[in-house]
């Protein structure tokens, strides 16, 4: 799909609904077996969410994931103000006419406030960060990366993140149907927002910092937030407010088996990141070391 038949898919959208603007709309990429999405929803009970992943369907994520999709997926589909997508490609996301759609019709005809990605992978196994980190987490400085296979390893990452942030920036500068309130630029001045998680020795070797500089995107507060941080508190001014119900609710549902994420503030509302690696995607990280950026489009 072109760039101007995507505008032109948001202009007709603009024409079939306008709506009141939500609060806060999220929309997750790349999110894994749901549990992201799941464990923002509770951690921020007021955001309209709409999760999406890259599997092409409800029986692809189930079979990848048989130990916590299922659970995950009737949790969400429980709440109103949450929207599943499946098939959703996290580097075309300004071409994807379901992305459009929602970006638009659902939103009540404004873009999506905040675009959360969180630990992206290509989903193979090798020398990869996801497997060093769970062992050599603390030690970073020890650890070398010389050969030809991580050179790939870590230029193929840098394209899928280079690719995410293109892709993400040039969705929220489609045209759209209103702009913000006054109340709503006052309230929250630093929407709309594109996020990326990344443990700290993917940040580095992955050179995100730079390949963000070159899209001309703006570093919220000049430096990221620690994962272990409440995950929107660079970016929203009243962030405790939006979370005091979730805080009560934390842990109402479905807890799953394995525990929470070490070190990540979603892990107490039941996030686990698991590789979606085809020969075990019960895989669980564990990871101290991580941190959340926030960009602005300037």
């Amino acid at each position: 799909m072109s760039t101007s038949k995507a505008v032109r898919a948001i202009r007709t959208a603009r024409k079939d609904k306008t709506t009141s603007r939500p609060s806060l709309r999220i929309l997750t990429v790349g999110d894994g077996d749901l549990s992201g999405s799941l464990a923002l929803t509770r951690a921020y009970p007021g955001a309209t969410i709409v999760a999406t992943t890259l599997l092409p369907s409800y029986r692809d994520l189930i079979r990848s994931y048989p130990d916590t999709a299922a659970k995950i997926v009737q949790e969400l589909e429980k709440v109103d103000v949450v929207r599943i997508v499946y098939g959703v490609d996290a580097t075309q996301l300004h071409l994807d006419e379901k992305v459009l759609q929602l970006h638009v019709v659902e939103n009540g005809g404004s873009p999506f406030d905040l675009i959360v990605f969180q630990y992206p992978h290509l989903g193979y196994r090798g020398n990869t960060e996801e497997e060093e980190e769970v062992t050599n987490a603390n030690n970073l400085e020890d650890s070398t990366c010389g050969t030809d296979e991580s050179t790939t390893h870590e230029q193929k990452h840098s394209l899928l993140l280079a690719q995410y942030l293109e892709s993400a920036r040039r969705l929220l500068i489609l045209p759209h149907a209103q702009l913000p309130s006054q109340s709503s630029r006052q309230k929250w001045p630093l929407l709309p927002c594109i996020h990326l998680c990344l443990t700290r020795s993917s940040v580095i070797r992955w050179n995100v910092i730079e390949i963000a500089k070159k899209l001309k995107l703006e570093l919220v507060n000049g430096e990221p937030l620690a994962a272990s941080r409440p995950m929107l508190s660079t970016i929203l001014v009243d962030q405790e407010k939006l979370i005091q119900e979730g805080a009560k609710a934390k842990h109402e549902g479905p807890n799953f088996s394995g525990g929470s994420r070490k070190g990540h503030w979603l892990g107490k509302y039941g996030y686990r990141h698991r590789p979606t690696f085809p020969d075990s995607t019960s895989f669980e990280t564990n990871v101290s070391r991580s941190f959340h950026f926030f960009w602005r489009l300037t």
